[in-house]
């Protein structure tokens, strides 16, 4: 089971900033869409098709418009490439192919199309 995504602390001097104030927001945002989405991610093989992973989604409650600026926010810079994000998040115990997986979930939730999330860093 992936844990829950909680805000990320202050961008540090060292950190790009821009990515980590984006997970922060997207957190602020949507507390309960992000909630459910990384509870169901544990469910989401990381090879899921397009169609398992809408499945996933569609028992959930629809994401805010608000939620939905800030997860698009968040994935049109590729912020889950970001290494000061997935810095973050690996403190929190979320790697790389579960931010994906998440980042897929919210991206359907949004009804969002394909082509905003990159398939590679």
């Amino acid at each position: 089971m992936v844990p829950p995504i909680t805000p990320a602390p202050a961008p540090s001097s060292n950190s790009s900033g821009a990515c980590v104030s984006r997970l922060a927001a997207l957190a602020q945002m949507c507390p309960s869409f992000v909630a459910q989405v990384t509870a169901q991610a544990g469910n989401i093989p990381e090879n899921a098709t397009d169609a398992m992973v809408m499945e996933q989604v569609s028992s959930q409650a629809k994401p805010t418009p608000q939620c939905c600026i800030a997860v698009q926010g968040f994935l049109k810079p590729a912020c889950y490439c970001d290494e000061s994000v997935l810095r973050v998040l690996s403190g929190q115990g979320i790697g790389a192919a579960e931010l994906r997986t998440v980042m897929r979930a919210a991206m359907y939730g949004c009804d969002f199309a394909k082509s905003i999330l990159g398939t590679t860093c």
